[in-house]
Parts: structure tokens; sequence; C-alpha cells
């Protein structure tokens, strides 16, 4: 025997106006705050690798000028 209910032309298997039985109801989320720490968050310092990188990269930005702008058309 088949486990799904028979749908009857024009009516639904499963009517919306029927409750559902609580253990197919989800509970509510209930939402809490995580506690709020004393401590306050660590300072990240970036590698010295990085560190260079970075300022290669500004030189490099700060050298490129445009000498022969684009045409204007």
């Amino acid at each position: 025997m088949s486990t799904n209910k028979q749908r009857e032309a024009g009516k639904r298997a499963f009517p919306k106006d029927a409750e559902p039985s609580p253990q197919h109801v989800r509970p509510h989320l209930v939402l809490v705050p995580s506690p709020v720490s004393d401590h306050p968050a660590p300072k990240v310092e970036p590698s010295p690798e990085v560190k260079e990188m970075l300022r290669e990269m500004t030189q490099k930005r700060r050298a490129v000028k445009e000498s022969d702008p684009p045409d204007a058309a």
C-alpha cells in the first residue's frame, strides 16, 4: 500500500487549513547575543615582506604619470 495520499481532482492532497502536528513544526529560532569580550581585538601587523611589497606598489603608482594623454576624438 502506498504511503502517499491520493489527491482528488481539484483538491489538495494536504489541505492548507489543516494544522501540522507539533512534531513536524520547526521550533522558533531564538537569537542570543554573544557575550562581549573584555579584551580588545588583536592588532594585526603585516609581515615585513608584505610591507615591502606595499611600499614598492605605492612607489610605482606615484612614479607612473600620464605623460602622453589620449587624444580627444
